[in-house]
């Protein structure tokens, strides 16, 4: 689907890849592995070939934005460009899960998925650094949060933000998850990171998941994902207030799935409302201070 000039959304599930088709030919994101032949087939239906394609951005390391990387990079040659903090889990991805899962192991198909990532990694992006493609020009904007090298894309002249997964608290994903939504590894970086793009002129943000937003509900969403992460910290707060808890214990009075993603999560929150000097640690339990 065409969604700017020179820009199609390739949305064969719900991971998004996005195609620049300027004098070169880029990605943004290559999705899951399983659907690489219906990203092929959007190519060709354009009337180019995976060979034509000249680049490959990830906007973080993460299964449903890298899972193609290695089948396009083996057809097309393709350079390969990540934040330079997430890059050695591409090139390391036994490194990305002793990192990553921390307190719930792995299943083995994604212990398998992941180990298929390994590859080199060819361009070690940092923040403000320019990508031309020739005809268009996309910023280097460094959100972590989400993970450490986490990055938006800005187009400036058409003020267009391809935000892989920097956005945790848009209305499509609290319709979606629930109230109680958001993976980040670190709190207080997502909090500067949505902060920091809110400073941006931007009139449509092209996600890496979900609903396209345009116009003036841009900033409306990027406000929203502030809401949430207040509306988390009180419901915190509201079940410390009962009683002292484990991250495990208050992961499950939040009703939310005690798995790696969400405990991540929670605990990042129990960290930033630490920090605050809201709540302490003693042991394996949090309360309030």
């Amino acid at each position: 689907m065409k969604v700017a000039d020179n820009v199609h959304l390739i949305a064969p599930s719900w991971s998004y890849v996005y195609l620049i088709v300027g004098e070169k030919l880029a990605f943004i994101d290559t999705g899951l592995p399983q659907y690489f032949e219906d990203i092929r087939k959007y190519v060709e239906d354009l009337g180019y070939r995976l060979q034509d394609i000249s680049f490959i951005i990830n906007t973080h390391v993460h299964e449903d934005h890298v899972g193609c990387n290695k089948a396009l990079k083996d057809i097309c040659k393709a350079k390969l460009a990540i934040h330079e903090l997430d890059a050695k889990y591409i090139e390391n991805p036994v490194d990305f899960l002793k990192d990553t899962f921390r307190h719930v192991p792995p299943s083995e198909d994604y212990v398998r998925e992941a180990k298929s990532w390994k590859d080199n990694v060819d361009i070690f992006l940092k923040d403000g650094d320019i990508i031309e493609f020739g005809g268009v020009t996309l910023e280097v904007v460094h959100t972590p949060g989400h993970t450490q090298g986490s990055i938006c894309l800005y187009d400036e002249e058409r003020k267009i933000l391809f935000s892989g997964d920097a956005l945790q608290g848009t209305t499509a994903y609290v319709e979606k998850f629930g109230p109680i939504t958001g993976l980040y590894t670190d709190l207080d970086a997502y909090i500067h990171s949505i902060q920091r793009l809110l400073s941006l002129d931007v009139d449509m943000i092209l996600p890496g998941h979900l609903d396209i937003i345009k116009g003036s509900n841009t900033r409306k969403e990027l406000e929203n994902c502030l809401e949430r992460v207040s509306y988390i910290n009180d419901k915190i707060l509201q079940n410390l207030q009962k009683r002292k808890m484990t991250l495990k214990e208050l992961t499950e009075a939040l009703e939310i799935p005690v798995d790696e993603w969400n405990l991540t999560s929670i605990e990042s929150h129990l960290k930033y409302l630490l920090n605050k000097g809201l709540v302490k640690k003693k042991d394996a339990y949090y309360s309030l201070r």
